[in-house]
């Protein structure tokens, strides 16, 4: 129980002092990577620690694996008592049940402007080339452009991410905007960006409505 308590207290220390803050400008990356390792921290390590207050000692490896499994058998088969239960129940609904939770909202706020885009797609996309005349670069999917999008370009989608932009904006900029914009965002679709703010989500969701797990979630924001 030891190692779970010490992976717990390691990862709320990073998460509330925060040693890279000073760090998040120069080397963003690094930073994000170690907020986000920090969050799964907490969680990897509490559940550990649960697992060892309901069915002992779980130890490393693959004898973790054992006992989660002999504590899912024990919840089965009635063998556990009533604080065990509670306990375990009372982990998951905090942590993976509220992140679930509030990550599903999220992504059904987004779903209204997802079927948009969509429909967009057909003969709006710009071919394989920007504006600029130059292609786009390999493994980049053509930009979408959407009326009343409300914003000049997003980036939108976990698993195949795609670059929308307002259609009043197109008409209206110049190459130069144009470009500049089209490769803000595709450096957000290359970069897989909607995948690592959903993770983020996620994992600071379970956390909230701790100040750090806030303010974790808006660092990582910002340097995406």
């Amino acid at each position: 129980m030891i190692h779970a308590l010490m992976v717990t207290a390691m990862g709320a220390g990073v998460l509330v002092w925060r040693p890279c803050r000073d760090r998040e400008a120069r080397a963003p990356r690094a930073a994000v990577a170690m907020l986000l390792l920090a969050s799964a921290s907490v969680w990897a390590g509490s559940f550990a620690v649960v697992i060892h207050a309901i069915g002992g000692s779980p130890g490393l490896g693959g004898s973790f694996l054992a006992a989660c499994g002999d504590v899912l058998r024990s919840l089965l088969t009635g063998g556990s008592g009533w604080w065990q239960s509670a306990l375990l129940i009372g982990w998951v609904v905090l942590l993976p049940g509220r992140a679930l939770w509030r990550t599903r909202t999220e992504i059904l706020a987004t779903r209204g402007l997802m079927a948009r885009v969509r429909l967009s797609a057909r003969g709006t996309s710009q071919g394989h080339r920007d504006p600029a005349g130059d292609p786009l670069r390999r493994g980049a999917r053509p930009p979408v452009v959407v009326p009343d999008l409300g914003t000049p370009a997003l980036t939108l989608g976990v698993l195949r991410p795609t670059v929308a932009v307002d259609a009043g904006f197109w008409v209206q900029a110049d190459t130069t905007d144009r470009s500049v914009v089209l490769a803000h965002e595709q450096g957000h679709q290359r970069g897989r960006h909607g995948l690592v703010g959903l993770a983020t989500h996620f994992l600071t969701a379970g956390l909230a409505p701790l100040r750090c797990a806030t303010e974790t979630r808006d660092c990582v924001r910002r340097h995406l």
